[in-house]
């Protein structure tokens, strides 16, 4: 295995997850993409990043995830000792950004409410449980990332490494099943932790429908 862009794999799984979530086995199917993720992520031919313990310019970006996701993500919170913090401030955040579109909520450069620390430095409160988005944003400048985050408005370039974020693209899309959407990530934790009905939060949607080229 190397780091080529070679998606034939990540497509195979894009569809075994989609029959898994549609048969509604949510949790075998997120972990089978994780687990992916991090066997291409550990291979020793993989290319170098540049992201360090610490580090988190990335985290004042909108994370968008599927339902799937947030089920396990939001089972994290509710059985960790931290819950009614954590929900106080996915609560206090949601409400700064309600209403926003993706695009829109990145210009805001608001942090993640999960984030222990500030934009750029600080530490994920949930690590083990994070969202295929933040697993697959391995970046191989920082000063991209840190750029992008001083000043949400310049012209955006990817600084994962394509392989990552092209894996995402295409297993999201199965992840997502049917609905082939994905949602911003404090609304729908927030209706799964307080069972506010999403209609009301109006999270930001983006269509995660997987196309290939055609050869």
């Amino acid at each position: 295995m190397s780091d080529e862009l070679d998606l034939s794999a990540a497509n195979t799984l894009r569809k075994e997850v989609f029959r898994l979530v549609v048969r509604g086995d949510r949790r075998p199917a997120v972990t089978r993409v994780y687990e992916h993720l991090r066997v291409i992520q550990e291979d020793p031919a993989a290319a170098p990043t540049d992201c360090k313990d610490g580090c988190a310019h990335c985290c004042s970006l909108p994370v968008m995830i599927t339902v799937p996701e947030a089920d396990l993500l939001a089972e994290a919170i509710e059985q960790g000792p931290r819950r009614e913090e954590l929900v106080r401030r996915l609560v206090g955040s949601h409400a700064e950004i309600a209403g926003l579109s993706a695009e829109e909520i990145a210009l805001r450069g608001v942090p993640c409410p999960l984030l222990d620390g500030s934009s750029g430095r600080g530490s994920c409160a949930v690590y083990e449980a994070r969202p295929l988005a933040c697993r697959t944003y391995t970046s191989y400048d920082v000063s991209i990332c840190q750029a992008h985050a001083e000043n949400p408005t310049i012209e955006r370039t990817s600084p994962a490494r394509p392989l990552d974020y092209l894996t995402q693209l295409v297993t999201q899309s199965g992840l997502a099943g049917p609905t082939q959407k994905a949602f911003e990530l404090r609304a729908l934790l927030v209706e799964l932790l307080t069972k506010e009905k999403r209609k009301k939060l109006q999270p930001a949607t983006i269509d995660v429908t997987f196309r290939p080229e055609r050869q």
